[in-house]
């Protein structure tokens, strides 16, 4: 006879069920995640998941912005304030967004000190060029190429 104050040793159907499938479906929601991540946000594939990682040395983190002025003769600094466009052409670097970032460099003002450029200061930079510089590999050996190489300016 079964003593109805203890309790069953022996879990519900459903509950069996629901417990062996919840490790599938928590993947398949972290899968669509990161797909809506690629496609809405234009994110990076390499960054915010583990399903590509050793697919590729070239990410937005191991990408350089270099912008000089002056015909290479003064390195500009990025200000802080454009982190957000900085970080977003790491990611994904354009023509056009690069093109944008350097005429936003090029309409800022600068204190310029022994070849490189600061935010803040009187100096106008004239021209402006903006190179965007990801790594790839042969398979034996790691080496710097541009992505992007952009001149804004009256000289450009």
């Amino acid at each position: 006879m079964v003593d109805e104050d203890e309790p069953s040793r022996v879990a519900p159907h459903w509950k069996g069920r629901l417990a062996s499938g919840l490790p599938v479906a928590l993947l398949l929601a972290v899968i669509a995640w990161h797909g809506f991540q690629i496609m809405v946000h234009e994110d990076d594939p390499q960054r915010n998941g583990a399903f590509a990682m050793f697919s590729t040395v070239d990410i937005g983190a191991t990408r350089k912005v270099l912008v000089t002025a002056r015909d290479g003769a003064v390195v500009v600094d990025v200000p802080t304030s454009l982190h957000e466009r900085h970080a977003a052409l790491l990611d994904l670097p354009t023509e056009d967004s690069a093109e944008e970032l350097a005429s936003l460099l090029r309409g800022l003002t600068w204190q310029v000190e022994e070849g490189v450029a600061s935010p803040g200061g009187d100096d106008t930079l004239g021209d402006v060029r903006l190179q965007v510089v990801g790594l790839e590999t042969d398979g034996h050996t790691i080496l710097r190429h541009v992505l992007v190489d952009v001149a804004v300016g009256s000289g450009s």
